[in-house]
């Protein structure tokens, strides 16, 4: 009986050793309880509908744990989502529009329970369990949490094929499914963009074998065609969005919204696309 104790017990003391290897090391924190993981099969036990999302974004697993800094308890979820663009792409769905840059980091304090964070392939909930967030107590936490992953914060590299003029800042989306409302508008890149007073979207289709075949298809039998030096430009309207134009680039395709006249979007998809 003994034998069987001490080995159960053996069990135990090397699972919580991985965890421990597995979960950073949070300056200025201690754990205040065991870590717990979670993988696409289970993730649903943790955040019930929530999950959904997540896998849409190829969720790969999520560890979570309790950490504690004198009388503030907070839960860190940790969640890899496989790869740099995924991640970013559920920041942005659940980050509010307001979010900042906190010295250098891609965060956001939503005082007084939650802060939200991003870091290369991890997207990080924070949320308080015992006590409240501030602002200042979340920007060190944001920045603690930030410096103990691996990885970099700037944009992921797709984001390179969107022109940088007149780009609003922070503006940038990655939209995994049915952009702008349109089915077979999936794996989208996009930007704001600002010209004098105007405001519109430059959007890229990410090429896959299975959306751009999709996509070909749904253009070529309902969209409207315009050709200009050997460039097709596909359009149709969207309501409150006015023209959307697409036309083919690299191996994806370019795409615009924001304006109402087909030649305003062929002359502004044209200075891109050449």
């Amino acid at each position: 009986m003994k034998k069987v104790i001490f080995f159960v017990a053996l069990i135990l003391v090397f699972t919580e050793a991985v965890f421990s290897v597995d979960f950073p090391v949070i300056k200025g924190w201690k754990k205040a309880g065991r870590v717990k993981e979670y993988d696409p099969s289970n993730l649903w036990e943790y955040i019930d509908g929530a999950a959904d999302l997540f896998l849409s974004y190829g969720f790969r697993y999520l560890r979570t744990c309790d950490i504690q800094s004198e009388k503030l308890i907070v839960t860190v979820n940790i969640y890899d989502m496989g790869s740099k663009l995924n991640a970013f792409g559920v920041y942005k769905t659940e980050a509010p529009e307001t979010d900042k840059i906190i010295s250098g980091i891609t965060g956001v304090v939503l005082a007084p329970y939650q802060c939200l964070l991003l870091k290369d392939r991890f997207y990080i909930k924070i949320d308080a369990y015992e006590g409240k967030i501030s602002e200042s107590s979340g920007e060190k936490l944001l920045k603690a949490v930030y410096l103990s992953l691996q990885g970099d914060a700037g944009l992921p590299r797709e984001f390179n094929i969107l022109p940088l003029k007149n780009r609003i800042k922070g503006s940038e989306n990655y939209v995994k499914k049915s952009f702008s409302g349109i089915s077979y508008l999936n794996n989208v890149i996009s930007a704001k963009y600002k010209e004098k007073k105007k405001v519109y979207k430059v959007f890229y289709v990410i090429p896959d074998n299975s959306n751009i075949k999709k996509l070909e298809e749904k253009l070529s039998s309902g969209w409207q065609v315009k050709t200009k030096k050997l460039l097709k430009f596909y359009f149709r309207e969207i309501p409150y969005q006015g023209t959307v134009g697409i036309v083919k680039y690299k191996n994806g395709y370019m795409g615009l919204t924001g304006f109402n006249k087909t030649r305003d979007v062929i002359r502004r998809l044209s200075g891109i696309c050449n």
